[in-house]
């Protein structure tokens, strides 16, 4: 995702709904992992990236 981006919030809300629409696995043993990812951490403000490490953690599986 890119930090620097003025509305990156919203565009992992659109990928998180995208994600759920997708068809799940047959196999429940086959479990899926998201990893929230960010670049461009250095062209933004302290405030933004606080958020985005929170973010980051509570939507990381």
């Amino acid at each position: 995702m890119d930090l620097s981006y003025p509305a990156w919030e919203s565009h992992i809300h659109s990928v998180a709904e995208v994600l759920a629409a997708l068809p799940t696995l047959p196999d429940p043993d086959l479990a899926i992992s998201t990893l929230l990812v960010f670049n461009k951490r250095d062209r933004v403000k302290s405030e933004v990236l606080a958020i985005a490490r929170y973010l980051q953690e509570r939507l990381s599986v």
